[in-house]
């Protein structure tokens, strides 16, 4: 008698237990996730929008706001949804960029749980309707940029980038240059 037939007295036993093989083999691979892809599932279930991605610290993303994107609560424009991590232990001084000659771009910082940490419309408007977030010495954890325009209805290609700042290159103390 064959080996597995001993193990499994019963050939019910042995069916049961070759049919489950595979499903079970599927389960335990699924834990051994990659920490991004962990985070995608973590942002598309948060911000409900099956679209979005990561991107690391010091990268980006070229992307375009068009039909079939997801929508800002629902009926509102276009928004793209970009995650990043900084490292277990580590805080970091984050500075968010968005540019777009299609759209009037406008940027939300949200933390990785869905609350809104930050926004920005117009470096400086008329003559920069880019948006630019700087914050500094964000904790350890997982964070997400929403990409959207201003004004519902616009759509287009936009370049995000995701840095770090050194404290001597943060924004000037209030007062000045204002």
């Amino acid at each position: 008698m064959p080996f597995a037939m001993r193990a499994f007295r019963s050939p019910l036993l042995l069916r049961l237990a070759l049919v489950a093989a595979p499903f079970l083999a599927c389960d335990a691979a699924s834990h051994d996730t990659d920490p991004d892809e962990e985070d995608v599932l973590t942002i598309r279930s948060t911000f409900s929008c099956q679209s979005a991605v990561m991107s690391g610290i010091g990268g980006g993303r070229n992307g375009t706001l068009a039909d079939g994107d997801c929508r800002n609560h629902g009926d509102g424009p276009f928004i793209d949804y970009v995650g990043f991590r900084i490292p277990q232990g580590e805080h970091r001084n984050i500075r968010l960029s968005l540019s777009s000659t299609a759209f009037d771009p406008y940027l939300v910082l949200f933390n990785g749980t869905g609350g809104t940490l930050a926004q920005h419309d117009d470096i400086s408007y008329p003559s920069n309707l880019n948006a630019r977030i700087e914050m500094p010495n964000l904790a350890a954890g997982l964070y997400v940029v929403g990409v959207r325009p201003a004004v519902n209805g616009q759509s287009g290609a936009y370049d995000l980038s995701i840095e770090t700042y050194s404290t001597a290159q943060a924004p000037p103390p209030s007062g000045e240059g204002q």
